[in-house]
């Protein structure tokens, strides 16, 4: 049974969509048999998940086999691989709940701060001349562009207080003012 728009919290509700929403509060299992039925979500499951499993099966995996594996190579397959699977299961699990939602879509963003950091690491390790400033500033610059972009990308989730809304439709008055709240809670309850 999908659920409408009205049946589920603010947080989990996209502009553009107006049905077809997973029920709350199933089980893990619930959710992982999802990825064979229609929902709102089943195709971005699809379209990130599936190419990450290609990817990782048709360079990621021969690189590391090969007898002259290439460091570079590897470094931006595992971005690309992490980005894509992280980002497939997020659009999978985080319907159970909002703090799964919470959970999930920082696992997804991780997945994007993570490529973002080996494209310039395979950038860096490729590069012949960087000059003494590049050669010693790079890395570091890359890694606080990164992570800066990271916290601005996610901070809708954790530094503007949300408050979460009940089963049944009532604001328990729960806020999130970190990702912390969210993390611990989500460690708790995401396999039961």
């Amino acid at each position: 049974m999908l659920l409408s728009e009205e049946e589920v919290p603010k947080l989990l509700k996209r502009k553009h969509v107006i049905s077809g929403y997973r029920p709350l509060n199933q089980s893990t299992w619930f959710y992982l048999k999802s990825a064979f039925t229609s929902h709102n979500e089943v195709f971005n499951v699809w379209t990130h998940f599936l190419p990450g499993i290609i990817f990782l099966f048709t360079y990621l995996i021969p690189e590391l086999r090969s007898d002259h594996p290439r460091v570079p190579v590897i470094i931006l397959a595992v971005g690309i691989v992490h980005l894509l699977v992280a980002s497939g299961t997020a659009h999978l699990m985080h319907s159970r709940s909002q703090l799964s939602h919470v959970f999930w879509f920082l696992i997804d963003f991780s997945g994007i701060a993570l490529f973002g950091i080996t494209i310039g690491l395979q950038r860096y390790s490729c590069s012949d001349d960087l000059g003494l400033f590049m050669s010693v500033a790079y890395v570091p610059l890359l890694l606080i562009v990164v992570l800066i972009g990271q916290y601005f990308s996610t901070c809708y989730l954790f530094c503007f207080p949300t408050s979460l809304q009940t089963s049944n439709g009532t604001s328990n008055g729960l806020l999130l003012p970190t990702c912390m709240l969210a993390l611990y809670s989500i460690t708790l309850s995401i396999f039961v």
